[in-house]
């Protein structure tokens, strides 16, 4: 049975639920979402699929497609559209919290490498980051890591990039308890407290899991944030949410 996770709305909150006592053995890893955490796309095209009769329009349009070509598309609407701090004090908690010498990570299901005529995903999702004032990659030494011991998706594997984490699973998979163990294990990193913030509690239960097989004497901590729908942007049309999808569609169709 798994535990029942706090619930947090505000990126703040994190920090009262880290002990001196965990930065004191310093071997605390305090982990983040990306999408609808940290970030959210500027125009609200991938928020509206929670309405119904958007959700089913855009299935439509992606029917005829392959499932990687579906992931790409819905890829290129979340993570490589303009992007958003959801809480734009999030910058400063998370050097409030680095100040403290406590190692933190961006751990995401994002793909991996080339999605579009840009750079790969895991530096595009950098790059976000820091245009918006998350830097992360003074936590670990090694910057660029391919988790080549986990099995590829579109021809891609797992890759840690510069303080990102970047899962790079198939839709419906839950893959980011078995990237954080393999990233820990390249790493050489053993931490006895993990604190991990994310908007789905799948992933929560999923790195659960995942750490309690690899040591049932890690502390795990899960955090449910659910801030970003204090945090909706404007109103957007049927005809409007559709033309967006469209273009991205025909992005990835045009690419292949």
């Amino acid at each position: 049975m798994m535990p029942v996770w706090n619930r947090i709305s505000s990126i703040a909150e994190v920090e009262q639920f880290i002990s001196q006592e965990a930065i004191n053995n310093k071997q605390l890893l305090v982990i983040f979402d990306m999408d609808l955490t940290l970030t959210m796309p500027r125009l609200p095209a991938f928020i509206y699929l929670t309405i119904p009769s958007y959700r089913d329009k855009l299935q439509h349009l992606l029917a005829p497609l392959s499932e990687v070509d579906k992931r790409k598309v819905l890829t290129l609407g979340l993570q490589v559209s303009e992007q958003r701090l959801v809480e734009q004090d999030a910058p400063t908690i998370i050097q409030n919290i680095q100040a403290r010498h406590i190692k933190t990570i961006v751990l995401t299901a994002s793909l991996t490498g080339q999605v579009n005529d840009e750079a790969p995903m895991e530096l595009q999702r950098f790059q976000k980051l820091h245009d918006l004032g998350i830097t992360l990659e003074r936590s670990y030494p090694q910057q660029n890591i391919t988790l080549d011991d986990l099995p590829s998706y579109n021809a891609n594997c797992p890759v840690y990039y510069r303080g990102i984490l970047c899962a790079n699973g198939a839709p419906g998979t839950n893959i980011k308890g078995p990237v954080l163990v393999s990233f820990l294990q390249h790493a050489n990193y053993k931490p006895t407290e993990i604190i991990m913030v994310d908007d789905k509690v799948e992933h929560l239960n999923n790195v659960y899991q995942s750490l309690s097989e690899l040591d049932p004497h890690t502390r795990f901590i899960g955090l449910e944030y659910i801030g970003a729908q204090a945090h909706m942007p404007q109103q957007i049309s049927e005809d409007a949410f559709m033309a967006y999808w469209q273009a991205l569609t025909d992005q990835v169709l045009n690419k292949n």
